[in-house]
């Protein structure tokens, strides 16, 4: 098996042809070929170059297209089984060829872009309880009560004249309209930096996030598809309980190969409403020593309604100790 080099950062250019499209699509990508971002580019052959990947701090990028002579055994293998896989759009036809295991699911995903010269009068939705401050670090703003930070939209990156921001809300202070407060504080800042655009990423069955943009004057200019071991929602009624079910016994056939994704399996039987399948699957994981952190299952939206099960916090316990006995060793 031939295995994909890694491209030296002077010989970016080369590949940048073979990434056009992803970069025009997503931000990681033109950050990580001009050295303002996190990454690294491997590709087929040093010499001529017909196959990339592009490492990137949002996932792994797939450019180039298929040809007749392409090591698809060294493809895969150079794609980590938990990797979030975005290709251009010429793999799809192949894309079981790709795919280093039968797990990774399809994930239909938006990209949303603003432009920032046509906002000069963008409308602010009125808050009397909170304030909008610029965030600290990066381009972004933030909405707080009081001391506390109850929603935020942040840079993700920044390349040129562009950037890719991310929205978080307190789950306590959802449906007020803070998202919107804090897309509105981060247009004007980076209006203030000059920036000319602003771009938007979300799977496509997230009706909040998508709602959000569109109210803030962002469109749609892209509709594609990523393929990872994870949850294909990021909110518990972004699916029906018949499809947290499917996404559920999806991921416990997985697990009996690979049993980290079991971590997939008792988040989407918690969100099905299943609170007993759901602690099953976390007993199991729990027992394989599956590398994971006790703050991964107290942090996990999709575990929240958990919490406070007795049953909950013993596995938390139980996976907590075994992080410390690895620690000792």
């Amino acid at each position: 098996m031939n295995e994909f080099t890694e491209l030296d950062p002077a010989d970016y250019p080369r590949v940048a042809t073979l990434l056009e499209g992803l970069a025009e699509r997503h931000g990681s990508v033109p950050a990580v070929l001009a050295g303002t971002a996190t990454g690294r580019v491997r590709v087929d052959d040093i010499a001529s170059p017909r196959a990339v990947l592009l490492d990137g701090p949002e996932g792994l990028y797939l450019g180039g297209a298929p040809f007749a002579e392409l090591d698809w055994a060294a493809l895969r293998g150079a794609i980590h089984p938990f990797a979030y896989l975005y290709p251009d759009d010429a793999w799809l036809p192949v894309i079981d060829r790709v795919l280093p295991h039968r797990f990774m699911r399809r994930h239909q995903r938006v990209t949303l872009s603003l432009d920032l010269g046509t906002v000069a009068n963008h409308p602010t939705p009125s808050a009397d309880r909170f304030a909008v401050r610029p965030m600290a670090d990066g381009v972004g703003a933030e909405v707080v009560d009081g001391d506390l930070v109850v929603a935020h939209c942040h840079e993700d990156m920044v390349v040129g004249d562009r950037v890719e921001v991310g929205i978080w809300t307190d789950p306590r202070f959802r449906r007020q309209g803070l998202a919107r407060l804090a897309v509105a504080g981060a247009i004007t800042e980076a209006q203030r930096r000059g920036l000319t655009r602003m771009g938007w990423h979300c799977l496509a069955s997230n009706a909040g996030s998508l709602h959000v943009a569109l109210r803030s004057g962002f469109a749609i200019v892209a509709e594609y598809e990523a393929f990872g071991a994870y949850l294909d929602a990021e909110n518990l009624d972004d699916l029906e309980t018949s499809q947290w079910l499917d996404l559920a016994r999806h991921f416990e056939a997985a697990a009996a190969e690979l049993p980290t994704l079991g971590i997939c399996a008792a988040q989407a039987f918690s969100c099905a409403g299943r609170p007993d399948d759901a602690l099953a699957a976390l007993e199991r994981l729990v027992k394989t020593n599956w590398n994971g952190k006790a703050g991964w299952l107290e942090q996990s939206w999709a575990l929240a309604s958990l919490r406070h099960d007795p049953r909950f916090e013993r596995i938390v316990a139980r996976q907590r100790e075994a992080e410390g006995g690895e620690a000792a060793t």
